[in-house]
């Protein structure tokens, strides 16, 4: 396949490679990328040609913490008042708990078509806070089987419950062991490649020291990963994560929100990863002592500076949509906002955030993150014939501030289209849609929460903000 006539902008960190081609070529060979050229014509024989003439060429966009069970919740999500722990147990688990085997197929399979419709090849899949019983039985095998046949690379981070959770998810240690090793042994590497199953504790909230210990273990004899929730709504996380000695180079961990100077201190002696999720945090400040709005803003700048890997991620329902530009610009203006400063998080910054960084968040940046020869040929082409993009001066500030998932034309993961103009090569978009609008208020009336479905519809009730 070759890619033609394309604005590219390569993410590279390699001085070999320019980080910017006007307009120039890539060349794949199979399931990887031969060679970038600045030459906007090149030819083979017997390759494909795509003319990506008014096209941007970015690195299949990466999201570094995601929940694909919750793509059933995102509509209703944000009617839901409470904070974080209420919504956890008087939202999403009332919900999760009635899912079927189908419900996990279709909600994992809607969560993958969301995320090729946005650019996204990659993403993190953290299966946790769940019955145990399910994911043992069939939810973890439905999530893979969604993943694959939808072509997308998947990191599946694994978490059972050991304290604080309803009494029919908290299991011994030996039991959240045996499921990490199966999965592992079943899954991982599947898909040729494209899935891999790393240790996943849902937090220092519920899982125990003993899990802390197999998950950390398993991270390093597997060579994998370990990835968490982590001063999400409180502070002391860090401390807890360095007392129980799983602070290293193997730890991601996300959102990253309460932490003071000695935290981002240990986080960069640690070499530990973070991807922070600011749609999210954005909507729930209120889950800590906030005196003012920045506050519920992690410092993200000060992690930065401090030389410590930072991505992004849009966390299942939380983030509303698979959206990773939104969640870019959220970013940069959430830091200009707590830091009064506008000189912080240029486009650049935050396009490698969404790429790049992720990839090493993920222990994948030798593969995939950027568009250079030898790497994985995950591409998204942006396609700027339109009215918004009518003066971009400046590129990467236009796919950062103009663009959204709707302005992603085409997709490649692997050296595979998964979507040509618009349209998804890898999953029958309109019978999705059809099961899942009928399986979604299903599963609301079961759970008993039907009414989020009707929740300030009628009669587009605004009065709701004075009662």
């Amino acid at each position: 396949m070759i890619i033609n006539n394309a604005s590219i902008i390569t993410a590279s960190q390699s001085t070999s490679v320019d980080k910017y081609i006007q307009n120039g070529s890539i060349v794949i060979e199979g399931d990887k990328i031969e060679s970038v050229q600045k030459d906007n014509r090149a030819t083979v024989d017997d390759h494909e040609v795509i003319d990506a003439d008014g096209m941007a060429a970015i690195p299949g966009l990466i999201n570094g913490h995601n929940h694909f069970e919750q793509s059933f919740m995102q509509s209703a999500v944000r009617l839901y008042d409470g904070d974080t722990a209420e919504w956890i147990q008087e939202f999403k688990i009332p919900l999760t708990e009635e899912m079927t085997r189908d419900d996990y197929y279709l909600s994992n399979k809607l969560a993958c078509l969301n995320l090729i419709q946005s650019g996204v090849t990659c993403s993190v899949n953290h299966i946790c806070q769940q019955d145990p019983e399910k994911l043992e039985s069939f939810g973890i095998d439905q999530s893979v089987r969604a993943a694959t046949e939808a072509g997308v690379r998947v990191v599946m981070p694994i978490g059972l419950a050991g304290k604080n959770e309803p009494a029919h998810y908290i299991v011994d240690n030996d039991r959240y062991e045996e499921l990490l090793e199966t999965t592992y042994q079943k899954w991982h590497g599947s898909a040729n490649g494209k899935i891999r199953i790393w240790a996943g504790p849902t937090g220092f909230y519920s899982a125990t020291e003993e899990m802390w210990k197999t998950a950390s273990e398993f991270a390093t004899e597997a060579t994998t990963g370990l990835h968490t929730h982590i001063a999400t709504f409180e502070t002391g996380d860090i401390e807890k994560a360095k007392q129980e000695g799983v602070l290293d180079e193997n730890f991601v961990g996300a959102h990253c929100v309460w932490v003071d100077e000695q935290d981002i201190a240990d986080i960069a002696e640690s070499e530990c990863k973070i991807v922070h999720n600011p749609v999210y945090k954005l909507g729930y400040t209120v889950d800590s002592d906030v005196h003012a709005f920045g506050d519920g803003i992690a410092p993200i700048f000060d992690l930065c500076k401090s030389g410590c890997t930072v991505g992004l991620g849009q966390d299942g329902c939380m983030g509303n949509t698979q959206d990773l530009f939104k969640e870019m610009r959220m970013l940069a203006l959430t830091q200009h906002h707590k830091y009064e400063r506008k000189d912080i998080f240029p486009p650049a910054k935050l396009l490698e955030m969404a790429t790049i960084e992720n990839a090493r968040a993920v222990s994948w940046e030798n593969d995939i993150g950027s568009i250079e020869p030898g790497k994985k040929a995950d591409i998204a082409l942006v396609n700027l014939d339109k009215p918004k993009f009518a003066s971009n001066a400046n590129l990467p500030a236009s796919i950062v501030y103009q663009a959204s998932a709707a302005d992603v034309s085409t997709v490649i993961a692997d050296g595979t289209v998964l979507m040509r103009d618009r349209q998804v090569q890898t999953i029958d978009e309109e019978e999705t849609l059809a099961e899942a609008r009928d399986a979604i208020p299903e599963l609301f009336h079961r759970a008993g929460l039907e009414e989020y479905l009707q929740r300030g519809v009628e009669p587009w009730d605004a009065s709701l903000i004075l009662s």
